[in-house]
């Protein structure tokens, strides 16, 4: 959703026409922008009995979990619980 996507005549208009969800690219814009898009998205869908969802497109790991030690390479540990299936991989 973009600026004059998010205005509710617009919006409408493209929900009439087939959107069945929207997506908010949090990397862009101001939260109180983002609140203003998800209430019209709510209003409409309360109003004209629709179910348009929301997608929350987050910036990434570093919004998500923060500084990773080594950035994040740091090799993986197994766990006793996992199983090897390398044997399901091999050809017969």
């Amino acid at each position: 959703m973009g600026p004059a996507s998010a205005k509710k005549d617009v919006l409408l208009e493209m929900i009439k026409a087939g959107v069945n969800i929207c997506r908010l690219n949090f990397s862009h814009g101001k939260a109180q922008d983002h609140k203003a898009i998800i209430d019209t998205i709510r209003e409409i869908n309360a109003v004209h009995k629709t179910n348009v969802g929301i997608l929350a497109d987050l910036q990434g790991p570093k919004i998500r979990i923060g500084l990773v030690k080594d950035g994040g390479n740091t090799p993986r540990k197994r766990y006793p619980h996992h199983h090897d299936d390398s044997r399901m991989h091999r050809r017969r």
